[in-house]
């Protein structure tokens, strides 16, 4: 097994795209964007071309003036608001754990097979992700709300049974009794749910670079996980198989269903802003990582102008329900 994912690596590795690290996560907390003033245990973080620190279990990651991107299992990011803190309680796929000390965070999940398991810690209540979706946590007012998907809470406060909580119901983790009550989506949308919406679209754009060198090149990938693209400095989800839209709508592509992008796709422009450069070696994103093929969470293709032109378009897709489908 070993062996035959190190051959995919390195095959990965040999694309003619200048692709320079496909890697398949042992672990979450990887730093992968920051904007403004932010502290990892207290020392500034300074962006490097290519370098991104870990935020291990016991560590903490806080926000000032600007905003922090973490990437968590592959297909699930963690965004945080200015102002707010976060220490990583574990970092294990199977048992992924983050509590929120203060300000707001979103999780978006593009994917989530079931040996993945991504909980976040308020006023000691745990939310469990339970699907694709979008979730928003406000760690000042000990609140959930649920964009998009399901989650479950369970706190430590006996007698009481642990509660589901859908799309469009909000939840007040610090109140005597859990109760969901219903939000509007659309009119609790923050500053935070907008810069995480276009972080989302950037690294979808990266993904379609990333899906077609691999089906160009034939390569078979053992399992989903995160690919580094050095000319826009940043990751991208690149799924084992089949297509999945994230909350946001824009579809991740497999190498195997990318030949689905410009036949239904509309065309976005290209993101500006990264710097470039070559990634060093990351131990902790180099070993093995079990993965499902597919996902459990909606799919679906945008419709509008065919495009077959190269990379930078990131195809936006309805949420439809389906499942991820490959070839």
């Amino acid at each position: 097994m070993r062996s035959s994912i190190a051959a995919s690596l390195l095959a990965f590795l040999a694309l003619p795209f200048a692709w320079s690290q496909m890697a398949i996560s042992v672990r979450s907390g990887l730093l992968h964007h920051v904007e403004g003033q932010a502290e990892l245990d207290g020392k500034p973080v300074t962006p490097k071309p290519g370098e991104f620190p870990m935020v291990n279990p016991g560590s903490t990651l806080a926000t000032q003036d600007g905003k922090a991107e973490i990437l968590l299992a592959p297909g699930a990011f963690l965004r945080l608001a200015p102002n707010t803190s976060v220490i990583m309680l574990s970092s294990a796929l199977s048992d992924t754990r983050v509590e929120i000390l203060n300000g707001t965070a979103l999780v978006e999940v593009a994917d989530l097979p079931k040996d993945t398991s991504i909980a976040v810690r308020i006023a000691g209540s745990d939310t469990y992700v339970k699907s694709h979706g979008l979730y928003e946590f406000d760690g000042n007012a000990a609140r959930l709300r649920v964009f998009d998907g399901k989650a479950q809470i369970n706190r430590p406060t006996p007698g009481e049974k642990p509660l589901t909580a859908k799309k469009g119901r909000e939840v007040l983790l610090a109140a005597p009794k859990l109760e969901t009550a219903k939000f509007n989506t659309k009119e609790s949308q923050s500053t935070l749910y907008a810069w995480s919406e276009n972080r989302s679209m950037r690294i979808a754009q990266t993904n379609l670079v990333a899906a077609r060198s691999a089906q160009k090149s034939g390569l078979r990938l053992p399992s989903s996980g995160w690919a580094f693209y050095p000319s826009w400095g940043m990751y991208t989800f690149l799924p084992r198989s089949g297509l999945f839209a994230s909350p946001f709508g824009w579809n991740w592509y497999s190498p195997g269903s990318i030949w689905q992008y410009g036949l239904y796709s509309p065309y976005y422009g290209y993101p500006g802003g990264y710097y470039g450069g070559y990634p060093r070696s990351n131990r902790n994103w180099e070993g093995l990582g079990s993965r499902r093929p597919m996902g459990g969470g909606s799919v679906g293709m945008g419709r509008g102008a065919s495009s077959t032109g190269g990379g930078g378009g990131a195809a936006r897709a309805p949420m439809s329900g389906g499942r991820g489908r490959g070839r």
